[in-house]
């Protein structure tokens, strides 16, 4: 029964949170920020920095704790930022500030988050098909091609207007979503892809709610963001944790070997570091280099040092890092208990970077009074 709510909220339910992404990828590429190299590029390359540095710490940590090689497999977990929660924070701040009147967010802070955010997407899809991948079977692949080409016909043709329209291209996400499984890729990234395949040139434009011309991407993002940020995440988030409670609560009882070992601790706070530590330090070295060793410059002239509590919010994991966490451990023994305590790091790590975040985003945003 663990299993198979795992598999629904990691493989079908992240398919749509990850359908979302690729929708709002293709639109930025399209339409947004990501359409000017030179504004994208920084932002990418302290997301470089923000993978990078945060799977150094999390290796070195693994090999000199002196445990088993096979723990090593986690390096992807403390890469991932999780939009949502990240931007949230900004949010929150910016909120707060209005309502006082007296200071403000730093124009440019919540745009390189969301660049940098974007960028990390990309990189952690890249990492999930590329080395949780395996066992590619060419038939369900050549199927996968065939089922994409329906999709960006239908994407193109339909009006949606009535019921079938969408009953029919729900049909044809199924059957990528399918093909995906049975060729050995995770499944997730069929939402990708049939996002990405999404319209989104200002050629293919419709009238959103108020009558407002948007690409057909960006007005699939906004009716079903809501839905992925409300109920997906949150539902995964729940199924999540559960599972990965009642694997250490079975564990404790049962007098795992695991959580009687150093991992029990050493993997937690290799992530926990990972994601406070390297996700800033990554994020910050990285534009540092960008904007002193290269042409390459921050929006609304930036500095380095106004990034601080923003590099900080890239320590959010969550979403993401809880599905690397899943699959870093798949098919290993005690896999799923040392998922458990895996998820255990990000959600500390997590929470310490957010609380800091806030914190230094508030102080920042007074001295700009």
């Amino acid at each position: 029964m663990l299993e198979i709510l795992d598999f629904f909220a990691a493989d079908v339910l992240l398919s749509i949170f990850f359908f979302v992404i690729g929708l709002e990828l293709v639109d930025e590429f399209r339409n947004g920020e990501l359409r000017d190299i030179k504004h994208a590029s920084l932002p990418a390359l302290a997301a470089m920095g923000g993978v990078l540095i945060p799977a150094l710490i999390y290796f070195g940590i693994i090999f000199i704790s002196d445990v088993s090689p096979v723990f090593e497999h986690g390096w992807a977990i403390p890469t991932a930022t999780d939009v949502a929660f990240s931007l949230a924070v900004i949010d929150i701040v910016a909120t707060r500030a209005r309502k006082k009147g007296c200071f403000n967010v730093r124009a440019g802070t919540k745009l390189f988050l969301m660049v940098l955010a974007v960028a990390d997407d990309i990189i952690g899809i890249v990492i999930i098909a590329v080395a949780f991948s395996s066992g590619i079977n060419a038939f369900f692949l050549l199927m996968l091609v065939f089922v994409l080409g329906i999709w960006v016909y239908l994407v193109r043709s339909l009006n949606f207007h009535n019921w079938w329209s969408w009953a029919l291209v729900c049909i044809v996400a199924v059957c990528a979503w399918l093909c995906v499984y049975f060729a050995g890729i995770h499944p997730t990234i069929a939402g990708v892809l049939l996002g990405i395949l999404v319209p989104a040139k200002r050629q293919d434009i419709i009238e959103d709610d108020v009558n407002r011309p948007v690409s057909r991407a960006r007005f699939w993002a906004r009716k079903l963001t809501p839905f992925s940020n409300k109920i997906v995440v949150p539902i995964f988030a729940v199924i999540s944790l559960a599972v990965s409670g009642y694997e250490l609560y079975y564990g404790f009882s049962s007098g795992s070997e695991i959580l009687s070992s150093d991992v029990a601790w050493i993997i937690p706070m290799a992530v926990t570091l990972a994601l406070v530590f390297g996700k800033p330090l990554g994020i910050l070295l990285f534009a540092w280099i960008g904007q002193h060793l290269t042409p390459l410059q921050l929006f609304h002239r930036l500095r380095v040092r106004n990034l601080i509590g923003t590099s900080m919010l890239g320590g959010i994991g969550f979403t993401v890092s809880f599905l690397i966490a899943g699959l870093s451990f798949e098919g290993i023994q005690d896999g799923a208990t040392i998922t458990a305590i895996a998820r255990l790091g990000v959600v500390l790590g997590s929470i310490i970077s957010a609380i800091l975040g806030y914190f230094v985003i508030r102080l920042e945003t007074k001295r700009i009074r």
